[in-house]
């Protein structure tokens, strides 16, 4: 059974389709408070605990696909 010194979570209110932009604040090691958008890497794992036990990170812009031809001159990522 994995353990870990600390725990996070989000708590999702209301939820309805045409949401305004989600104001998620993450208090960090040294006491701090974090803005984050939902874009960033530790969004999914706080969101999806279940999926990411480790806390490492989720999503990010320019996830390189894996194997790229490099005679291809078109970057090729995943998007969201």
């Amino acid at each position: 059974m994995p353990t870990a010194d600390e725990v996070a979570a989000l708590i999702p209110g209301n939820l309805v389709m045409n949401m305004e932009k989600r104001d998620i604040i993450l208090e960090t090691k040294t006491g701090r408070f974090q803005r984050i958008s939902e874009r960033h890497p530790s969004y999914l794992p706080l969101q999806y605990p279940l999926l990411f036990p480790y806390g490492e990170d989720g999503f990010r812009l320019n996830i390189p696909i894996g194997y790229e031809d490099i005679t291809s001159r078109k970057q090729k990522s995943i998007t969201m």
